[in-house]
């Protein structure tokens, strides 16, 4: 009996523990019940790596907001000069475009058990080791696809981004939102052809046309198989959240391809990149490990940090090639590679070990199968030192 009631005390442990986890709303639902012996809740989908507005916000409110801060954004791109649209675009992406990213080191903390007060400074410190050498092979590997088979590579880019903005968008994983990543890159990449070929060049050279014409065919695809999908959701489901988040991901969509017809190629992808996708996965990171708004300016200012070692990252970049150590296309790739880690770890990796630990912690005990077992079993809990 009191053996029993110390693995039902060490489950609790282990729910309370995996509830804390980066994904405490799909295991910690699950396991809390288990534990005290009652049916599970229901289990939800793999986190996405951003929520929508508020739950608690008015419908028409959490529609139109992102589409509404994008808009505006595009009505006043064309009325700064040159100058200041380059400033206002660095400022944007310094203080909130990169540091969404660089809450990576949380994220990572989090997956490996390592936030609480009684985490060693060692184990934390191995931890940010192991994701330092993450990123750097993962953007070691990234360049040099990129330099060897620039076609492939790209093509594969263009479809993990994809996956990776459109997911921001939305609390649960969906196909739907892929098909409207990519139709937001499309839209970016297509409404400034002339620009995007300049640049498609720096890594593809003479065969940056064929790469063209296939971010033609991916937002082409993209957008007739976000239009299916929306329509078959909501023909399918009559329940109010999923004709609200269609009527986001529409109106967002509207707003980015408003944007990108009145402006640039640098304030149309730095307008929703900040504002239509980091903001997102701000507030989910606030959510997740933030705790209050306190825990948020701590987050924020935890995560500058490491925006300043990616800040660096560039300038040793741009110092290389005005040195003459490294060309324009190692560099482009180099900044293109970078952004992988980021998209990897949230999209991939962190859902894969979080289905991984909830298959290993919610594996049913081992009953046996016999009489002759549960003897075999009771005398390898006798300790027979005692007895000699």
């Amino acid at each position: 009996m009191e053996r029993h009631s110390s693995r039902r005390r060490g489950d609790l442990h282990v729910a309370e523990v995996v509830a804390r986890g980066p994904h405490r709303g799909c295991l910690g639902m699950k396991l809390l019940p288990r534990a005290l012996g009652a049916a599970p809740f229901p289990q939800l989908r793999p986190h996405a790596v951003a929520q929508p507005l508020s739950a608690g916000m008015h419908p028409t409110l959490e529609a139109l907001a992102p589409a509404g801060m994008l808009t505006l954004s595009g009505a006043v791109g064309p009325f700064l000069p040159s100058s200041a649209q380059l400033c206002a675009a660095a400022v944007l992406l310094t203080l909130v475009g990169l540091p969404h990213g660089a809450t990576d080191r949380r994220l990572a903390l989090s997956i490996k058990g390592c936030i609480g007060s009684s985490t060693s400074a060692g184990r934390v410190d191995r931890c940010m080791g192991e994701l330092l050498l993450y990123y750097a092979s993962v953007v070691a590997a990234a360049c040099m696809a990129i330099e060897v088979f620039p076609l492939t590579a790209m093509a594969a880019f263009l479809v993990v981004s994809a996956h990776h903005w459109g997911q921001s968008h939305g609390s649960r994983p969906s196909i739907r939102r892929t098909f409207l990543g990519a139709s937001i890159i499309a839209s970016i990449v297509l409404s400034h052809k002339s620009a995007s070929l300049h640049l498609l060049q720096l890594l593809c050279g003479a065969k940056s046309n064929v790469l063209l014409q296939g971010v033609q065919i991916y937002g082409l695809v993209g957008a007739a198989g976000y239009a299916l999908l929306s329509a078959a959701a909501v023909l399918r489901r009559s329940v109010s959240w999923t004709a609200r988040d269609v009527l986001k991901e529409c109106l967002l969509l509207a707003a980015v391809c408003f944007v990108c017809l009145r402006n640039n190629l640098l304030w149309s992808f730095t307008s929703y990149f900040c504002i239509g996708h980091s903001l997102e996965a701000w507030r989910e990171a606030a959510q997740r490990f933030g705790h209050g708004r306190r825990g948020g300016r701590l987050l924020y200012l935890e995560t500058m940090g490491f925006t300043s070692l990616f800040l660096i990252g560039i300038g040793g970049g741009v110092a290389a090639y005005l040195f003459g150590v490294c060309t324009p296309s190692c560099c482009f790739a180099a900044l293109l590679a970078a952004s992988l880690p980021h998209v990897l770890l949230h999209d991939w990796i962190a859902p894969a070990l979080q289905s991984w630990h909830s298959k290993r912690v919610l594996s049913p005990p081992h009953q046996p199968s016999n009489q002759n077992e549960t003897y075999l079993q009771a005398a390898n809990q006798i300790d027979w030192a005692t007895f000699s």
